[in-house]
């Protein structure tokens, strides 16, 4: 009566080289990358119990041939640890059937879900709508002056020649314009020519000297405080709309 081979009762056929040979290889690779035997294990997904098994050279603990070939090419693999000739465990065909009645580990990669994905779509589609959002309320009161400077085509855009002034004082021989919140204001002559366009920021003082016939354009009647020729004026118009076209007669 023979000896049975050792590892055949799981279907690991016995190497033609020494097995714990292999495995010492594998420990001296893993221990130079300061790499313990639970590293490995979360790394390649082969039990920690599988790992000892390799490096104590009992290959014949392992799950069944195919599962001990996969776990010997993932370990050496993730240690660049070449596998020599006969160390490869390609097991015959007729050793695999028992592993079908084995209880076994090998390890899978995790998969990443597709509502992974979605969910960090739309946190990257909700940061671009809120940067957007912001954009657009940052920049509307310039968005309507463009669009009022554009809807009067040939008409000259120099700056006026009134100057700001250091503070908003009464002058009967001025209109003034100070700004209350951001906003714009638009001012044309008696023959409609445009005299300037000016970007408002609160506490700027306008002023310009007193002339019959003069129109004042606003970004919002609210966003100004109005003065012509000394005395206080209301501006008409709806709140957070355009007011056009005031005429700033001192008697009017």
């Amino acid at each position: 009566m023979t000896d049975q081979p050792k590892g055949s009762a799981t279907g690991v056929p016995p190497l033609e080289v020494d097995a714990a040979a292999l495995g010492v290889r594998l420990r001296w690779a893993r221990e130079e990358r300061n790499l313990s035997l639970a590293d490995v294990a979360d790394q390649t997904r082969i039990r920690q119990a599988y790992l000892e098994c390799i490096e104590q050279g009992r290959l014949e603990d392992l799950p069944g041939a195919v599962y001990a070939a996969g776990f010997l090419r993932t370990y050496a693999a993730l240690l660049d640890v070449p596998l020599q000739d006969g160390e490869e465990l390609t097991p015959p065909t007729a050793s695999r059937p028992t592993v079908a009645n084995q209880h076994l580990d090998f390890p899978q990669l995790p998969l990443q879900t597709s509502s992974s994905r979605l969910i960090l779509v739309v946190a990257i589609g909700l940061i671009v709508i809120l940067l957007a959002a912001w954009g657009v309320s940052q920049r509307a009161w310039l968005g309507d002056m463009l669009e009022l400077v554009r809807s009067q085509p040939g008409e000259s855009s120099a700056p006026a020649t009134g100057q700001p002034l250091a503070s908003p004082n009464p002058d009967t021989s001025q209109i003034t314009v100070t700004a209350i919140t951001e906003g714009w204001l638009q001012l044309r002559d008696a023959e409609q020519s445009l005299i300037t366009t000016r970007l408002l920021q609160p506490g700027d003082v306008y002023s310009y000297p007193y002339s019959k016939g003069l129109n004042l354009t606003v970004s919002d009647p609210q966003a100004v405080n109005l003065s012509v020729a000394g005395q206080t004026r209301t501006i008409p118009g709806t709140p957070g709309q355009i007011a056009r076209n005031i005429p700033l007669d001192a008697d009017s």
